[in-house]
């Protein structure tokens, strides 16, 4: 390989990198007065594989109404608009100088951005969190159906501890072959 060829190749991006870049591109997507959500730019970029002229020509046609996507309601059309503008402009200046799998993480995060609706204070505190935001729900993070909260005291039982069955699932034949093992061996009178 030449030494050419080797400094046009794009470098592979850290996380940190991919996260402060996915805040910046999320931050611009969620600005009003018409803020792009995670579903409509995952609509655009789910299918990403790597070429970049596909996905700018998916973005100008999903724009532009085709598929009549954007007849959907809820400002839909707006929000293709406001991706192609946003994303195209990205693409123009800086997709030459990333790896494709690097923009699909990027895409990723910026989804997950999105979702969140608010980003994390340091991308590097996302990247030493292995991308895990942290949650201000009791429990970290998972939803708990209604219907009380659980105690951490443990709650006394009406009914008595279960038996424990040694014999397990033995049945009539396989316990009588048990039996006949446990028994002790005659003493041999030779000995």
């Amino acid at each position: 390989m030449s030494e050419r060829s080797a400094e046009a190749a794009p470098r592979q991006r850290t996380t940190v990198e991919i996260v402060e870049c996915a805040q910046r591109l999320s931050q611009e997507l969620a600005a009003l007065p018409t803020p792009a959500d995670r579903s409509a730019l995952n609509a655009v970029t789910s299918a990403f594989a790597g070429d970049v002229s596909a996905l700018r020509r998916t973005l100008r046609l999903a724009a532009s109404g085709s598929g009549g996507h954007a007849e959907r309601g809820g400002g839909y059309r707006e929000k293709l608009e406001r991706l192609e503008g946003v994303l195209g402009a990205f693409l123009d200046d800086e997709a030459s100088r990333w790896r494709a799998a690097d923009l699909a993480t990027l895409f990723g995060w910026t989804a997950r951005l999105l979702y969140a609706g608010s980003e994390p204070t340091s991308a590097s505190e996302v990247a030493d969190r292995g991308g895990k935001k942290r949650s201000g729900r009791p429990g970290g993070g998972r939803h708990r159906p209604s219907g009380g909260r659980r105690s951490l005291e443990p709650t006394p039982s009406d009914r008595p501890p279960a038996q424990t069955n040694m014999r397990g699932g033995l049945g009539g034949k396989s316990l009588a072959a048990l039996e006949q093992l446990l028994k002790p061996k005659p003493e041999s009178e030779g000995d």
